[in-house]
């Protein structure tokens, strides 16, 4: 757990480094959308994104697909200590995931002058809870294409089993 800022930016420096670095890599959409509402009437400007077709990385490659759950992993670690400098404890992640739903993470610097901004941070964190023990805990699965032989068919589709002895789930 942090102290402090400069211990922060001590256990976040990895997971920074690789967002900083992966982040690049992911495919950025040439969409955008506008919302004006400082006039008194409402004006939105649509630029639609052009249709583009892929069929998979270059042989030997890493993809996006498989660094997907590394990036989102490294960015909730540094949500997950952000909330833990906040609040200057290390509860468990129901209990921070609870705290930040119910707006109970006080706001550290540079966010304490921006509430708005904070609170979307905390709801990001509450929010993505699930899916962080999904990763961590290898219950969520994605694979590239359809299943197709009848074993592997057969590995996606078998009922999970418990394992009293272990506590395990196989």
């Amino acid at each position: 757990m942090p102290r402090d800022t400069m211990e922060f930016a001590d256990d976040t420096a990895f997971e920074r480094l690789v967002l900083d670095r992966a982040m690049p890599l992911l495919p950025t959409s040439e969409a955008r959308s506008v919302i004006d509402l400082r006039g008194p009437g409402v004006s939105v400007a649509v630029t639609p994104m052009p249709a583009r077709a892929y069929v998979g990385d270059a042989p030997g490659t890493v993809g996006v697909t498989e660094l997907r759950p590394l990036i989102f992993g490294a960015a909730w670690k540094v949500l997950d200590l952000l909330v833990e400098l906040a609040t200057g404890k290390r509860d468990t992640i129901e209990e921070k995931a609870r705290k930040a739903a119910a707006d109970l993470v006080p706001a550290v610097a540079p966010f304490d002058g921006q509430p708005d901004l904070w609170m979307r941070i905390m709801r990001l964190y509450a929010s993505t809870k699930t899916l962080r023990h999904s990763l961590v805990q290898a219950y969520a699965s994605a694979r590239p294409g359809p299943v197709t032989s009848p074993a592997a068919r057969a590995r996606w589709t078998a009922p999970k089993k418990s394992s009293a002895a272990t506590g395990s789930i196989r």
